[in-house]
């Protein structure tokens, strides 16, 4: 390794920024199995008599050239019924579905309207993109009508999160519809952490708003709820052509595989047909809500300020069997480090109460 790399290692360890790779032990507090579908036996019996059946391993190519299948084609039209939108495409996951819908949708012409906490890939698409970006103060609607008024864009693009991965909050999206109505505007929504357990029946945050879908992008990840990998986005029919024929992420992408594709679709009809998943996760966050402040959502944020003190609480926790990822600048701004706890429909009371114990201890 030449000295210069070796001087830019030291430099983060001596900031307190060096990461590495570790296998988790313990409790999950940290993954984004919400529902625990990564290990469903239900779901792995789909899976393997798909394969049983002689499914392919790989995809072999991009949709454009060799990737295409009745297959993923059934799927998407099965994806768009089950969430009660007019189309779907599949995307090799959620980074590349954002990165494809920013960069297809935007013109020379186009002005971005960016919460400022959105997640890296979608600030990545934007600047890809190279159109103008106005950021508007986090959860600030008022502040993005203001920005909105002021835009003199031919193509206005409001850029969003359903519940965003790091304070688990999120907009009114009854409220946002009628303001990227009234001006005309595109919405692109990212349901990530809100995909299989948010909305009365886990179809996320947008389920019940009546989006305009002909000026409406929605992002579901395939990787967290739903314990897979891969996305798909919920839009009309004209804007997945234009998808296809602009979004560079999944023109020059590999398609999902066979695998991925039935992975889904087993995990959203099993959210749909077992409500006492959402409702056990739900249950869990009202168990955990008096006992730690902030637990509004299945998202919590502790915020511990400084990255060695949060490094150092996240390993009292990981000590004591209870796995917490600690998420430090510049993931998120200086001055607000966190540990990241994430609840799960499967968390026992007494583990729950054992978390709330500890980071009481870590927070005096």
């Amino acid at each position: 390794m030449s000295l210069t790399i070796e001087r830019d290692l030291s430099a983060l360890r001596e900031r307190g920024l060096y990461r590495s790779l570790t296998i988790f032990s313990g409790v999950d507090f940290a993954s984004n199995d919400f529902l625990g579908l990564a290990h469903s036996p239900r779901i792995r019996a789909e899976v393997s008599a798909y394969l049983a059946a002689g499914g392919a391993l790989g995809s072999t190519g991009s949709r454009l050239v060799s990737g295409e299948s009745h297959q993923i084609r059934a799927a998407e039209k099965e994806l768009a019924e089950m969430f009660l939108v007019p189309a779907t495409l599949f995307f090799g996951s959620g980074y590349l579905a954002n990165l494809g819908v920013t960069g297809a949708l935007a013109t020379p012409e186009s002005e971005f309207f960016s919460d400022a906490h959105n997640h890296a890939s979608l600030i990545d698409g934007m600047r890809l993109s190279r159109a103008k970006i106005s950021v508007f103060r986090h959860g600030d609607l008022d502040h993005l009508q203001e920005l909105l008024k002021r835009s003199s864009a031919g193509r206005k693009i409001v850029v969003t999160e359903s519940i965003f991965s790091m304070d688990g909050d999120g907009p009114d999206l009854l409220r946002l519809k009628s303001m990227v109505n009234n001006a005309g505007a595109f919405l692109i929504l990212d349901e990530a952490h809100a995909t299989g357990v948010m909305g009365k029946t886990g179809r996320g945050c947008a389920e019940g708003v009546d989006f305009d879908f002909g000026r409406t992008f929605i992002v579901h990840t395939c990787g967290k709820a739903l314990g897979g990998y891969g996305a798909f986005v919920a839009t009309s029919a004209g804007l997945r052509d234009l998808l296809i024929n602009r979004a560079r992420s999944f023109i020059f992408s590999t398609a999902p595989t066979g695998v991925q594709v039935v992975q889904t679709l087993a995990a959203v009809r099993q959210v749909l047909r077992e409500p006492e998943l959402i409702h056990a996760l739900r249950r869990n966050v009202e168990s955990l809500r008096p006992r730690v402040a902030g637990a509004a959502g299945h998202i919590l944020s502790i915020l511990m300020p400084g990255n060695e003190r949060v490094l150092a609480a996240a390993e009292i926790l990981n000590k004591n069997g209870l796995f917490v990822k600690a998420i430090r600048s510049p993931t998120v701004r200086e001055g607000r480090e966190r540990l990241r706890v994430t609840v799960k429909s499967f968390h026992t009371e007494a583990q729950l109460m054992r978390l709330a114990e500890l980071l009481h201890q870590v927070a005096r």
